[in-house]
């Protein structure tokens, strides 16, 4: 993959051999690469472009931006729904429709008998349920597993990937969070799950991890891509 923009130095090369490390050590350089990429993100106007075979990609769809790791909602709104999308297509495209068709029909047989009970009041009510709000009534989400932030991230990385088709994840600062085998372990599952990992940074870090490749923008603008750092 490739992220580009026509104002910014070079394009970046997203690859699944290595992890782009891009440091902006100026800090309103930073602050509006990491604004604009979040803009297109949540779906509004922007002039990345994230592309594949020089081929655009969906941004809002392939692209997300962590601020921070601590934020991070597995059962968030947005994840949840593209569950249930992916879960109610594959019901409508199997044996299990049938199954839920009659469901329905019991559901509505069990409705009109208990509306029996109170004959006073006109009521009405739906007359059909789909396979989507039946879930959000059983509160189908994810299985948690809080007990390790870094194993909480891969989670969220994982079902991002795997349920909303996101392919970059755009991650800020983090290595002020994670020392050098989280961050090791962190490359090892991203390439194991084939997701991929953008890490933008304000500051060098103390060393270049296994497996990185660094692009620097000095405080002038100026462009360093460092061998051996």
């Amino acid at each position: 993959m490739k992220l580009a923009h026509p104002d910014f130095f070079f394009p970046i090369e997203i690859s699944e051999l290595e992890i782009p490390v891009l440091i902006l050590e100026n800090p309103g350089g930073f602050r509006k690469f990491i604004w604009e990429l979040r803009e297109q993100t949540e779906g509004r106007e922007g002039r990345w472009v994230l592309s594949e075979n020089n081929k655009p990609l969906n941004f809002a769809k392939s692209c997300e931006v962590i601020i921070n790791p601590f934020a991070m909602e597995i059962n968030q709104r947005k994840l949840l729904t593209s569950l249930y999308d992916r879960v109610e297509k594959f019901a409508s495209s199997s044996e299990v429709l049938m199954i839920w068709n009659q469901m329905e029909s019991y559901f509505q047989k069990v409705t009109e008998e208990l509306l029996t009970t109170t004959d006073e009041f006109a009521l009405i009510y739906r007359d059909n349920i789909s396979i989507k709000d039946f879930l959000k009534f059983m509160e189908v989400r994810f299985e948690e597993h809080n007990e390790d932030v870094a194993e909480h991230m891969i989670d969220y990385f994982r079902m991002s990937a795997e349920v909303m088709g996101t392919r970059l994840f755009v991650l800020c600062n983090l290595r002020l969070f994670f020392g050098g085998q989280e961050m090791q372990y962190l490359y090892e599952q991203a390439l194991y799950h084939k997701f991929s990992l953008l890490l933008v940074e304000g500051h060098i870090p103390d060393g270049k991890e296994k497996g990185e490749k660094w692009m620097i923008v000095d405080k002038d603008n100026c462009v360093i891509v460092p061998d051996g750092v």
